[in-house]
């Protein structure tokens, strides 16, 4: 069963648990896993940020990773849309001035506007034809996503509650004070599949739930009818009818990586004050 996100339906639920919210973004990242249509699987940011504009390269944006596969279709809509015209005050961290949010697209990343309908694929929507919603997230997929924020001033302090974890974007900069380490990880990243349906096959395109297939023809000679029997059947995330070609991305195991981690944490560096732990 799929489930919609409106901004509304989310506001009212943080404000019944106490929530508070750096964005909207966040909101629906809350929301969504909260009632069980997405599991977020992995979660990083950056301590420190300072940038109060896009257009300087030279400042350092707020960044948030979020991982997550889908329970079950779940639609997130324009942020100032509301089906029931609905309108709730609600006060997101005023620190927070602007702020994006990406999806892994290739090799890179790609916006998704939570303030328009869907036009395309990499929102979960249909070729140049406009959505209500803004983005799909499609039951069985898993997603990597960028949240990107600035601030009105620099050196604010950004905290806010966020369910099972609590992101924190400081106004200074904060090193830890290790003694590190060197572990083996996992690498997970997205492969992407193909498959071509060639002649004398028929390939078939369901875009209502986004499969396709390959079938062929039968004859039959105990009744002289024909049928099609298929050869194959997968769900696509974006194809070409015209070359027969429909392709998937999946989320797996590519190899693995030596990273460096904290072992034990002697303290921190605040900019350049030494607070040592206990």
């Amino acid at each position: 069963m799929a489930k919609r996100i409106y901004q509304q339906t989310a506001i009212k639920w943080a404000l019944v648990i106490g929530l508070i919210i750096g964005s909207p973004v966040f909101l629906y990242f809350a929301y969504s896993n909260d009632i069980g249509s997405i599991t977020i699987t992995n979660k990083n940011w950056t301590d420190f940020c300072n940038a109060t504009s896009w257009d300087n390269p030279a400042d350092a944006p707020c960044e948030t990773y979020i991982d997550f596969c889908v329970n079950e279709d779940t639609f997130w809509y324009p942020v100032d849309y509301d089906p029931y015209g609905r309108s709730t005050p609600y006060g997101f961290d005023p620190n927070v001035k602007d702020w994006k949010i990406y999806r892994s697209w290739g090799k890179g990343w790609r916006e998704i506007p939570l303030t328009i309908p869907c036009t395309g694929t990499w929102c979960g929507g249909k070729r140049n034809i406009p959505a209500l919603y803004s983005v799909a997230w499609r039951k069985d997929k898993c997603y990597s996503t960028k949240i990107l924020a600035i601030k009105n001033n620099p050196d604010d302090d950004i905290f806010w509650s966020f369910g099972d974890f609590d992101p924190y974007w400081y106004g200074y900069n904060v090193t830890k004070l290790c003694q590190w380490k060197t572990e083996t990880r996992q690498v997970y990243g997205y492969v992407t599949y193909e498959y071509t349906c060639n002649a004398p096959y028929i390939p078939k395109w369901n875009q209502a739930i986004e499969t396709a297939g390959c079938f062929e023809e039968v004859w039959h000679s105990s009744n002289s009818s024909w049928t099609q029997e298929k050869l194959f059947e997968h769900h696509y995330d974006y194809g070409y009818p015209a070359n027969k070609t429909m392709y998937w991305v999946l989320r797996e195991l590519i190899g693995t990586e030596n990273v460096t981690v904290c072992a034990y944490l002697d303290g921190f560096q605040i900019s350049n004050k030494i607070i040592k732990s206990s």
